[in-house]
């Protein structure tokens, strides 16, 4: 029965889309998933863990390991920039006793937020889940409209019914309501393991994330990708 487990947790982590690592003050590794070795030997990643985590831009050096000494058991999320190319690299890094797990994003501009089939839990419309998907991807009512080739009235109205079917009355209580049941495909990975959805509309388009700073980016992507507060 234990070795059965162990094949079963092996063959899950190998499956993991996550890129996930645990490494010691010193940044070297003691367990890397197969998902960040992948991530990690690209040679156009922001970093790479050759003998220890490292990042490919020296100056960023002392950065990183700022981010790993001060890591604590609540948990933090950082976002480091490639000096170089301009991307960007999340981790999410947690204190366990004398060593840090680590969970690594990359900052890709087509790493679109996706919702998870949201019909079962509060009734949305295909049309309803296409429309709260652009707004989860900071998307206005008028973006929202001509990318999905309606009317403009027609997006409002589906904003109303969601905001109805969910108790809101406010576009950061409609993006906080859904921020449980949103994902970045950053991982390259389906909504929280759902199956492909046909929805009314067409699917979110690639989102041009802005790379004038990292501030921008971080307020756009960190914590699954969604702001606080987004405009209307």
């Amino acid at each position: 029965m234990r070795e059965k487990l162990q094949q079963t947790i092996a063959q899950w982590v190998e499956g993991d889309p996550e890129a996930r690592l645990i490494v010691g003050d010193d940044l070297r590794p003691h367990w890397v998933s197969p998902a960040a070795q992948r991530m990690l030997s690209d040679p156009d990643s922001p970093l790479c863990c050759n003998g220890r985590l490292r990042p490919r831009s020296p100056n960023v050096d002392h950065e990183l390991k700022s981010v790993i000494s001060k890591a604590t058991e609540a948990g933090a999320t950082h976002c480091l920039t490639d000096t170089r190319t301009g991307e960007h690299m999340v981790l999410c890094t947690t204190r366990v006793d004398d060593v840090v797990a680590i969970t690594l994003h990359r900052g890709e501009n087509n790493a679109p937020i996706r919702l998870v089939d949201l019909r079962q839990a509060f009734g949305l419309t295909d049309a309803e889940h296409a429309v709260a998907e652009h707004l989860m991807n900071g998307h206005t009512a008028e973006e929202t409209a001509s990318l999905l080739g309606v009317g403009l009235e027609t997006v409002r109205t589906h904003i109303k019914r969601a905001y109805a079917k969910l108790g809101v009355s406010s576009r950061e209580a409609f993006l906080n309501r859904l921020r449980p049941f949103a994902t970045s495909t950053m991982a390259g990975g389906r909504a929280n393991g759902s199956k492909p959805r046909r929805s009314a509309y067409a699917p979110v388009r690639e989102a041009g994330a802005s790379s004038s700073g990292k501030d921008e980016w971080c307020a756009r992507r960190v914590e699954n990708g969604m702001a606080s507060s987004a405009r209307r």
